[in-house]
């Protein structure tokens, strides 16, 4: 499938910040920002095209010893940025 080639995967490690994501504190304000419920992700305000692209944000994993699985669709890449920051940028 082709689209299998554009799938990318970090980690995320929180308190203290680490991982492989490139931006570890920023990414572990946003995840606390929100309690570890990254459906509340909302963060930008910025305009974005209406151009049909979709892309999908998984998360899976721990955040204060719950459970956190997030899968989102969005239309582009600007609306996943508007929407989770630097949460998915790697």
């Amino acid at each position: 499938d082709a689209g299998d080639a554009d799938v990318r995967a970090t980690v995320l490690v929180c308190g203290p910040a680490g991982g492989l994501h490139p931006d570890p504190v920023a990414a572990c304000r946003l995840v606390a920002r929100v309690d570890g419920h990254l459906d509340a992700l909302d963060v930008g305000t910025d305009p974005c095209t209406s151009q049909y692209a979709p892309v999908t944000a998984r998360a899976v994993g721990f955040w204060q010893d719950r459970p956190v699985t997030y899968t989102r669709t969005f239309a582009n890449d600007c609306l996943l940025r508007r929407a989770t920051a630097t949460l998915f940028t790697f």
